[in-house]
């Protein structure tokens, strides 16, 4: 684990190496999220018994939707083709859509991600989607996808699908 200073606030960075064992979808309190477990355990704050957050570990990471999919594209930029075809049939049927859960599944099952979990503190600064300032409620991790390393079977699938998307748009 690496520490970095930013704004006299001091992070804790993890690097996690670890391979996708599946993605599920679940309903909060504020809609869908995407779960993504991991074949290993990583540093990750639970709820307590008393409701206060407890430092612990975890072998997932929850994501809104957005986030997951935009995460992916930018390391699996291939993504983005499917992604776009399948938004547009969905805009042009008058309902939202995109890549889905079982798609991410399906296209990354097994393969090996590199994840940065940067660690905060209640109070610490941050900058929303929208570039507002804003302060953290309480304590836990940031979870960045900075790689992905599919396996053949699914570089194949990928370039198939792609190339489907194409015959199909002529």
């Amino acid at each position: 684990m690496a520490t970095q200073t930013k704004d006299a606030v001091t992070t804790a960075v993890t690097i996690v190496k670890t391979k996708l064992v599946r993605v599920s979808v679940y309903e909060g309190v504020d809609g869908i999220r995407y779960r993504f477990n991991f074949a290993d355990s990583f540093p990750a704050y639970r709820r307590g018994e008393d409701g206060q957050n407890v430092l612990a570990t975890a072998d997932y990471v929850d994501f809104l939707p957005n986030v997951a999919i935009a995460q992916l594209i930018n390391c699996l930029p291939e993504l983005a083709d499917l992604h776009v075809d399948a938004r547009e049939r969905a805009i042009r049927q008058g309902v939202s859509g995109g890549i889905n859960a079982a798609q991410l599944q399906i296209l990354c099952r097994g393969a090996e991600f590199v994840i940065e979990r940067v660690q905060f503190a209640a109070g610490d600064p941050y900058k929303t989607y929208d570039g507002d300032d804003a302060v953290h409620e309480h304590e836990g991790f940031s979870t960045n996808i900075k790689e992905v390393k599919l396996l053949d079977k699914q570089v194949k699938l990928l370039e198939n699908m792609q190339m489907q998307l194409l015959m199909n748009q002529l």
